[in-house]
């Protein structure tokens, strides 16, 4: 995505309460991630991941979409592929609620 590195940052990654652990280095990162206009944006560290999960299928047009677009959500998914990027319920709150993160 073009951003710099900000520090490297070491966790143990294990599944689930698994008894098998790995030692994983990873990046940190500071991004920005806003509305289309960038009227609003909220900027927040990450951590690097090759693959966060497997191909995801995009969101298809239904009866609920004129719902969406009442509340001026647009839906920009239109093909299927990777994540880029996982936000926790502490980002998309700022992001839904248009509040200005403190970071």
């Amino acid at each position: 995505m073009g951003y710099e590195s900000l520090r490297e940052e070491t966790l143990i990654h294990a599944l689930f309460g698994g008894s098998e652990s790995e030692v994983v280095k990873h990046s940190e990162y500071r991004i920005q991630v806003g509305n289309l206009n960038k009227k609003y944006v909220c900027n927040f560290n990450v951590l690097d991941q090759p693959v966060i999960c497997s191909n995801v299928t995009c969101i298809k047009e239904g009866p609920w979409t004129s719902e969406l677009k009442h509340f001026e959500i647009d839906l920009h998914d239109t093909k299927d592929g990777p994540i880029d990027v996982l936000i926790g319920a502490d980002i998309a709150g700022k992001l839904f609620y248009r509040k200005k993160s403190r970071y």
